[in-house]
Order: C-alpha cells, then structure tokens, then sequence
C-alpha cells in the first residue's frame, strides 16, 4: 500500500536513483571522517592566538581541531555566552538528568481466575 502523501516526492518518482547495494564497501561514514578531522593538528593564526592567550594563559598555539574548538567555545561562554556555557558543562559532565516522582492516593484491585 502506498503512501499516497509521498507518491512524486523522492525514490518513487525515481526509482533508478535507489542505491540498492547499499554503502560501498570500504567508504567511511559521517562519524569516521569526523573523528579524523577532529584529531588533525592545527595551528592558531597569530592574532587569534594573541587574543586567546590573554584570557588561557597556558594556550598553545600548535593543537588538534578538537582542542580548537573547545578553546572558541569556552571563549564563547567566558563572553556570556549561555549556550556555549551549557554545551561545555554538558560535554564534560553529562546533561543533567530529570527526574519525574508521580504519587498517587489511588488504589486498584484485580481478580485473576486461572480455569
């Protein structure tokens, strides 16, 4: 049975389009390449390295792109940024969990008759 919202939108209006054998073999997926760009080394153009280093005195100007990241994003929330604030303590020490506690005064009884 077809969807009749999504007749004409996508791979029923081009079949031929389908890849059927699915990823080839071999090719890397979005969180491979990723991790790859996050761990190449970089370096800090001087005037951002300048402008860092007043506010983290013990920068280095040779580091990965992860690293490089994080800095502006710690910068970011040093500025006043919140959501730059809230993504670093959520990285480092896990989004707060919430709780819900549901109290009830209700009482339920069941009969079970086994034959």
């Amino acid at each position: 049975m077809a969807k009749e919202h999504l007749i004409g939108k996508g791979f029923e209006s081009r079949p031929d389009d389908i890849n059927r054998n699915g990823r080839p073999v071999g090719s890397k997926n979005r969180s491979t390449i990723m991790r790859k760009v996050l761990d190449m080394q970089g370096t800090l153009p001087d005037e951002m390295f300048e402008a860092l280093k007043e506010i983290f005195p013990g920068i280095e100007k040779k580091m990965t792109f992860e690293e490089m990241a994080s800095i502006a994003q710690a910068a970011n929330a040093v500025k006043g940024d919140t959501a730059a604030y809230k993504a670093m303590m959520d990285s480092a020490y896990g989004a707060p969990k919430q709780d819900l506690e549901i109290s009830s005064e209700v009482s339920v009884s069941t009969k079970i008759t086994f034959k």
